[in-house]
Parts: C-alpha cells; structure tokens; sequence
C-alpha cells in the first residue's frame, strides 16, 4: 500500500509570485524571496520583460540579473500579447506555475509585496486551499493565497503543455476586462479567472477565514495601509511603497524585520537598497 503521508511530506512547495518592469514592485523581490525560503517555501518568479539584448546595461532589469546569480532563482519571463498591460500579464502568470515544476510539487500564489512573517501556511497537499476568502466578501478567492497540488493546478487551468505564453493568451482572450482602461477593472483579471475556473470544479475546498480589524485590515497583517508592530501574532506584511526612496519607511521596514528575526543580520538588505536606489537614479 502507498505511503501516501510519505509523499506528503516530499512533495515540494512553491510560492509563485510575480513582477512587470515597475521599480516599485520589483524592489521587493529579494526580501520577500528570502522570507519565504526561510519558512520552507521556493519562489517562482514569473516577470514582464524585454528580450534582454534590448535591455540597457544600467536599466533597472539589470537587478534581476543581481538577484538571479544571488539567489539562484526560478525565473520566467512573459512575453507581451497586444491590447493587454504588462501588470495584467504578470498578475494572470501566477496562475501557470505548474507549467515548470515538476508533478510532485505544491503551488501556492502570493503577491511580490507581500512578506511572510510566520510558518502560518499548512496546507492539506491534497486539497486545494483558500486563505482570506473572507478578505474579499467572500466573492474572490484573493490571488493571497491560493495553493493546490500541481495535479490540481493542470486540471483547474487547463494545462494542455507547459507553454505558459500561449495559455496566458488563451485565457485572457476569455476575460473581457482584461482590456479595460477604466479604473481597476482590470486589476481583478487573475482572481476573477482563478475564481471562476475553481468554481466549476468539483474538487475538494478548505477555506482559511481571515479576520480582520476594525478597519477591514487582515488580522495579524502589518499592513501599509494601518502599520503597527504590537500585534499579539504575525502572519505577513503588505509592505510600505518607496522604501529605497523614503528612509523613513527604510527605517520602518528595518524595525519589523528586528522584531520578527532579532537573530539575523539584515546589511545585506540594506547594501541592496542603495544598490537599487543607485540603478533606478541611473
């Protein structure tokens, strides 16, 4: 008989996350690629991007080149398909990770700017599983966080090949507001997709209801939006804008990590801040 608590317990687990060529998101690739190695989670990163020849050498996509040889990443790039912005693309991405790993794996989908602060993540590796699903009145299922089995994930999106490019077309085509240019419409193209093609399975769904706050922040989320640090328990942070051009929220920033690892040496985040506020001022 399998041991099917042995391969649990093998099955290797992935977080996807995503970035476009905007400085601002793509400030936070290492930090957050370091936190959630740290509680025993790979990043796949899948990015917009030029083909590199066209890429001037002190462009700021030259620090994906620092973090790739740093950090021996997972890194895809996707190409761009016309009528839909480089940030629509990124977001959907997340959605194909299955299409570069292998099959004994687990896939779960999280924002660039979203730092994980505890080993709060346990998944069922056999279920598919939606975190915050209260988060959004229960009508998304929130892209943080959504984690299946990479056999789910083929099945859920249908993963005829592991041409990510083309299935990214092939499923935009079918979101209208993916093309949109008023206000936010687009900006919901992935979690409208993913919530819709998990709807019409009949898999088995946990649902990990959030909480929140007085004033609709998540709970245990240090969140830019009401940044406090006396939280009773850590879950993530939805970190602070321009952190390399504001040394206040540099400092703040330094002060969370302090708390949450006291035991680590952060210079090394420091040095890339003003590495990377050297590139983006060219």
């Amino acid at each position: 008989m399998e041991d099917n608590s042995s391969k649990e317990t093998e099955m290797k687990k992935y977080v996807v996350l995503s970035v476009n060529e905007n400085p601002q998101y793509l400030f936070y690739m290492p930090i957050v690629i370091w936190a959630w190695r740290h509680f025993g989670w790979e990043p796949i990163i899948f990015s917009r991007q030029f083909a590199p020849k066209s890429i001037p050498e002190n462009c700021i996509w030259s620090t994906f080149g620092y973090i790739d040889k740093a950090y021996s990443l997972l890194l895809f790039h996707c190409n761009q398909h016309d009528g839909y912005k480089s940030e629509t693309i990124a977001q959907v991405s997340r959605l194909y990770g299955a299409c570069v790993v292998d099959q004994d794996s687990y896939l779960m989908t999280s924002d660039i700017d979203m730092l994980p602060l505890s080993d709060f993540w346990k998944p069922n590796m056999k279920n598919i599983t939606v975190w915050g699903h209260d988060l959004c009145s229960f009508n998304h299922y929130p892209i943080c966080y959504i984690g299946m089995p990479h056999d789910k994930w083929v099945q859920v999106m249908g993963l005829t090949d592991n041409d990510y490019d083309k299935l990214i077309k092939r499923d935009l085509d079918t979101q209208p507001q993916a093309k949109s240019t008023v206000n936010m419409n687009a900006w919901f193209t992935d979690q409208d997709l993913i919530t819709a093609k998990i709807k019409a399975t009949q898999f088995e769904k946990d649902f990990v209801n959030r909480g929140t706050y007085q004033y609709g922040h998540a709970l245990h989320r240090v969140d830019r939006g009401s940044w406090r640090l006396d939280h009773d328990r850590f879950i993530d942070c939805h970190m602070l804008r321009d952190i390399y051009k504001n040394p206040k929220h540099f400092d703040m920033t330094m002060e969370l990590l302090r708390k949450i690892w006291p035991n680590e040496d952060f210079t090394w985040f420091k040095e890339y801040t003003e590495e990377f506020k050297r590139i983006v001022n060219g």
